[in-house]
This record gives structure tokens, sequence and C-alpha cells, in this order.
């Protein structure tokens, strides 16, 4: 199993417990591009976790396009100096929970450098997961818990965020609109 499948079954283990089954096909999917990563994703409109008719009822593929979208702020912040050892991202990880469980009771537990390249991270990744359609309570929740999964390993999860960002989206590449914006278009060319 590659770090792609690997990490991709762990944030749904996490954060999308119900996606964990299929989480490592889904996560190579999306780090391959193209039409696989297009399948994926839902059709504008369509809110993550919804139901009904054309709707797509995964989070997974939303939440690997914020981390992708996101890359740059993790990437700099999973490399930094200050992740450099097992012991220095373990005591993050700590002040980290426990400014998100204490409403800022012990932000002053990080170091101020340290505390804004996280804070950095966590409002990069939020910001794209409210993008990709997420409210802005579920985004912030998730951007906290994706951050903790990604701190319990710092280098894989490099690795894992480099793979999904490594394949960017076709420019030109997308989805017919509806036959509503066509004027009704594609219902002439679907008869016999």
């Amino acid at each position: 199993m590659d770090v792609v499948q690997r990490w991709s079954e762990r944030i749904a283990q996490r954060v999308a417990p119900e996606e964990a089954d299929f989480a490592a096909e889904v996560g190579v999917a999306y780090a391959a591009g193209g039409q696989a990563r297009k399948e994926l994703l839902p059709r504008p409109g369509t809110q993550p976790g919804a139901f009904g008719p054309g709707a797509n009822a995964a989070d997974l593929p939303l939440i690997l396009q914020g981390l992708a979208d996101a890359a740059s702020a993790l990437l700099a912040f999973l490399r930094s100096p200050y992740l450099a050892n097992a012991l220095a991202a373990a005591g993050l990880l700590m002040a980290f929970r426990a400014d998100r469980h204490h409403e800022q009771g012990t932000a002053q537990a990080t170091p101020l450098s340290e505390r804004q390249a996280l804070e950095a991270a966590f409002g990069s990744l939020r910001d794209r997961l409210v993008s990709a359609g997420f409210t802005r309570a579920r985004a912030d929740h998730l951007a906290g818990e994706l951050l903790e999964e990604l701190l319990t390993d710092t280098a894989e999860a490099a690795q894992f965020v480099d793979a999904l960002a490594a394949v960017p989206d076709s420019g030109g590449g997308r989805r017919p609109q509806p036959a509503a914006t066509h004027g009704g278009q594609h219902r002439k060319r679907r008869r016999p």
C-alpha cells in the first residue's frame, strides 16, 4: 500500500469513517488527476454530504481537494524546522489540542513562531475546505482534525499532501453545464 492509499484511509477513519472502506481507491483516483478526479467531485452547487438526485454523498474527495489546495501552506508547515523531530511534533500536537479544546486558554504554551506557522496552516486548510463547500463550522472542525492527524507523522504526511497536489486540475476540461444553462440544447441531442 502506498502513501496515498494509507493516508487516505487514515484521513477517512478520522473524519469520514463511513467512507473508510473505499478511501484508498478514492485517494488514488484523486491523486491521478484528470477524469478520475473529476468523477469524484460533485457537480457545482452540490453540498458536501448531500443526498438526492445528482448529489454526491462523499466528503472524502472534497477533503482531499482541500488538502491539495492548501498544499503550499501545509507543506511549508510540515517540513518546517519546528517539526524537525518527533518530539517537537508531539509537543506541538499536544499544544494544538489544548488550544483547540480550551479556546485559546493555553495559547502561550506554544512559542509564537510555531503557533503562527500552525495557525497559517490551519487557516489555509480551513479556508480551502470552506471553498470546497463545507460550512465554516464543519471546515473548522475538519481542519483541526486533519492537522492533528498530519502531525502524527509529519514526514509521511508531507509526502501524502505533495502527492495530492502533484497533478493539478486540468485547466480547460470542465464538465458540461446542465441543459438549463445551454438553452435545452442537450435535449435535442438525446433524441434518437
